[in-house]
């Protein structure tokens, strides 16, 4: 955020536009042409925050925009790495021959048939899905275009 207001004074641009907004909680004033979200949904694990991220994209849609929407998983497995309470705990791992320690994050990948469940009952309609293998840190990564029903 720091360094997009820096890049938006450079260019002459309202700075004001870059903020940090909880989904869950928080709603904005605007729609919008295009919401693009990448790698968000699968951080939610509880079942009344997720459906608050797609209640957020429905709410914040023109009419005729679309949502892009990335989450990792193949549309087969699912893994739910729930345990909130210990999100950020430091866990030790290798990296380069070396132990690290790194902060544990949850995590929650659903299948085609979950998600598009969920995206249904937020009254959004798929356009498109499909897996991509071209997001950069993720094996793969499953891909919904959608718009408002």
């Amino acid at each position: 955020i720091r360094w997009c207001k820096q890049k938006a004074k450079q260019e002459n641009i309202d700075e004001n536009k870059y903020f940090i907004l909880d989904i869950v909680d928080n709603n904005l004033q605007d729609k919008y042409d295009c919401i693009y979200s990448i790698s968000t949904i699968h951080m939610l694990v509880v079942d009344s925050d997720r459906k608050a991220f797609w209640d957020f994209i429905y709410n914040h849609l023109n009419d005729d925009g679309i949502a892009i929407v990335t989450s990792m998983g193949n549309g087969e497995f699912e893994r739910h790495n729930s345990d909130i309470t210990k999100a950020f705990d430091l866990d030790e791992r290798e990296f380069n021959n070396e132990k690290i320690k790194v902060a544990t994050t949850t995590c929650r990948i659903v299948n085609w048939e979950g998600i598009l469940k969920e995206i249904d009952n937020s009254n959004l309609q798929v356009l498109e899905k499909f897996i991509s293998e071209d997001i950069a840190g993720f094996n793969q990564s499953m891909i919904t275009i959608l718009k408002r029903k």
